[in-house]
């Protein structure tokens, strides 16, 4: 009986023992197909070499050169995917190509792909820095240079507003609220594409600059002053700069300069009604209605709703607005730093902004010509005032500020005159403003 079980069982293995043989003999160890449909796109953080699977695959090669005929012999990895993550591409040129692998062997090589690495900047970033926008970003390559692009939306259209060299961009002239940024790095690789924007809400400060039309702005940031004489004027003081009082005012942007020359040619059209002639000159021979009818057609040029300065607000912006220093003129309390007037100006006007500017960066507002306000001219009241524009109605309009021809005392942020409207003079010229509601 033992004798039997055991030859039995010693067919038994020896038959499996065959089967195994059989088996082994009939398996395909032939290599897999060649991969198909190889791609290589441009991912975070690297390429992402994609393929079709093969069948019969174990694995896969993938192989990497910067021309696409110098490839080694080893591969940059492997992956037991259809898919395999460069993360430490070549900038600019990269070439790929993969092999299938099965205990056969390996396949033939797939077709080339090619993939210019040049990647949009990342982790943009937008702050506001006082009356400036730093823009901020990271780039994975070094590259020459970047393009910075800006928009007042979103997806809107974009334009280029400068370059860079380093991965910092300060933006000296934002738009008012809405600042879109984007970035695009240049290298030998060419142009990326875009970043995805970083997004900054500008609020002006006092001292910003704001140029839509040809004309400086200066931002005034809004505040409460004692409007009249006061102490910094010692015995200089009229009549009509008394009583001195509270005025609070809105924030609001004026003119840099008084209107020149070559801004009221560009914009009105008419011959140069001024004595003196130069581009850079102030306007003058300018009546109250001649300046109302410069700023008439700049509105309808511009589609803003731009104006004379109240008297409140010309004093304000003299004085220096919130940041005033409280000095005796429009900047300092030495005449001759700041104001062309009858010492210094050789009996003409002087082309703007050649004296130094006040405690906001407005220029000439002691001093070079007088500036027409648009209040009619009256004495002050004596009860505290919000944003006022002077009384309904009246013979003569206020202008302010002394001119080339007048002497110190005609030159101070308190001193007011008042002429008819359709007075013209050498000495008369004008500035603008322009109320922030309504700057768009």
């Amino acid at each position: 009986m033992s004798r039997w079980f055991f030859s039995y069982n010693l067919i038994r293995w020896v038959n499996f023992a065959i089967l195994l043989i059989v088996v082994a003999a009939c398996k395909d160890i032939t290599p897999p197909n060649t991969p198909m449909g190889v791609v290589a796109n441009i991912v975070e953080n690297g390429i992402e070499i994609a393929w079709n699977k093969t069948p019969r695959t174990d694995s896969y090669a993938i192989y990497k050169s910067n021309t696409d005929t110098d490839f080694s012999n080893s591969p940059i990895g492997n992956s037991s995917d259809n898919k395999f993550h460069d993360d430490k591409p070549l900038y600019g040129n990269n070439y790929y190509r993969v092999r299938a692998i099965n205990d056969g062997g390996y396949s033939e090589y797939s077709k080339i792909v090619y993939c210019n690495y040049n990647p949009a900047p990342t982790s943009v970033s937008a702050i506001q820095n006082g009356n400036t926008i730093t823009i901020s970003w990271s780039t994975v390559t070094e590259v020459a240079t970047f393009k910075i692009y800006r928009s007042k939306n979103a997806e809107g259209t974009y334009s280029q507003i400068g370059e860079s060299n380093s991965t910092i961009y300060i933006d000296n002239s934002p738009l008012i609220e809405n600042n879109f940024y984007r970035i695009v790095s240049v290298g030998t690789a060419g142009e990326s594409a875009q970043s995805n924007y970083s997004s900054c809400n500008f609020s002006p400060n006092n001292g910003y600059v704001y140029n839509p039309d040809g004309i400086e702005l200066i931002f005034v940031e809004g505040g409460t002053f004692m409007m009249g004489c006061g102490g910094e004027q010692g015995s200089d003081c009229n009549s009509d700069e008394r009583p001195q009082h509270s005025v609070t005012l809105s924030s609001f942007y004026i003119g840099k300069y008084p209107i020149t020359q070559a801004q009221w040619k560009v914009i009105i059209g008419w011959d140069n009604p001024s004595h003196f002639k130069g581009e850079n000159l102030p306007v003058e021979l300018i009546s109250w209605n001649h300046a109302q009818a410069f700023i008439t057609k700049l509105n309808t040029v511009t589609g803003k709703q731009y104006r004379l300065a109240t008297e409140a607000e010309w004093e304000y912006a003299a004085r220096g607005g919130n940041k005033s220093k409280g000095y005796k003129y429009s900047g300092s309390n030495n005449l001759n730093d700041v104001a062309w007037y009858s010492t210094n100006s050789g009996s003409s006007s002087q082309p703007v902004g050649t004296k130094q500017s006040n405690e906001l960066g407005i220029y000439d507002m002691s001093g070079n010509v007088w500036e027409w306000c648009q209040d009619w001219y009256d004495t002050y009241p004596s009860s505290t005032q919000s944003n006022p524009t002077g009384p309904p109605s009246g013979f003569t309009r206020v202008f302010r500020g002394g001119s080339w021809y007048n002497s110190a005392v005609f030159c101070r942020v308190s001193h007011r005159s008042g002429n008819a409207p359709d007075d013209i003079s050498s000495i008369f010229g004008f500035r603008v403003v322009l109320p922030l509601s309504l700057r768009e």
